[in-house]
């Protein structure tokens, strides 16, 4: 009587079990169907947020959410700087990043791609609207150290058109040193902002009467290093 007892026992956990496997492939399934978007896990967020602070970059978002098809949705995503001397570096109306689905769960956030949709970078002034560029659209995908991608945009009265095809660690090879201050962090970092923007900003002033004029460059690997294209016109 007993081992028959013990095979029902046996026999009952195991339906249970497969009921319990077949309801999550079936929840799965169904979220995978219908794109369902769920909030983003604090266990991946909060590493990821705390790993751009150490590089001196503030991230924050309106709201923040993924889907089991390896999409990453980013509403009201803002980037600056720790320093409060320095204003905005970007706000982007709507952020896409592309990952495995699977590494999520598992903590990790490893993106291999993005897009970008109603973005605005390099902000003249803390607090105000103005930024020197705005309307940026794009895409980014990123493969090892190869990154490849495409942002178009506005300069003032110009429309921008960007692409590359870079080699990252040739492009932006690792300090030596564990001491190096990130750039982010430096203390230079709000007057070389503050010198870069007077700069860009005069050149957006000069197109304002320059409605068809426009600024395309072109970021390309070749050899052992990488060539800058750039054409413009202003008339």
């Amino acid at each position: 009587m007993k081992s028959v007892r013990g095979k029902n026992r046996l026999l009952r956990f195991s339906d249970f079990a497969l009921g319990l496997v077949l309801t999550f492939q079936s929840i799965a399934i169904c979220l995978l169907i219908f794109e369902t978007r769920i909030p983003f896990p604090d266990f991946v967020v909060t590493p990821s947020l705390e790993a751009a602070r150490k590089k001196g970059v503030e991230i924050s978002f309106e709201s923040l959410k993924f889907s089991l098809k390896g999409m990453v949705f980013g509403k009201g995503v803002i980037l600056r700087s720790e320093n409060l001397k320095v204003p905005v570096l970007a706000k982007l109306d709507r952020l896409v990043v592309f990952v495995n689905p699977w590494s999520i769960l598992k903590g990790k956030f490893v993106p291999n791609g993005i897009d970008i949709e109603g973005g605005n970078a390099l902000f003249i002034e803390e607090g105000g609207k103005e930024s020197i560029f705005s309307e940026l659209n794009g895409k980014v995908f990123l493969t090892d150290n190869n990154v490849q991608g495409k942002l178009d945009g506005q300069f003032g009265e110009a429309q921008i058109n960007l692409s590359a095809d870079a080699d990252l660690a040739k492009l932006l090879p690792k300090g030596k040193g564990s001491g190096k201050i990130p750039f982010f962090k430096s203390s230079a970092f709000p007057e070389k902002y503050a010198a870069l923007v007077e700069k860009l900003s005069f050149a957006k002033n000069s197109l304002r009467n320059c409605p068809r004029a426009f600024v395309s460059a072109e970021l390309k690997k070749i050899g052992r290093g990488h060539r800058v294209s750039v054409d413009a016109q202003a008339n």
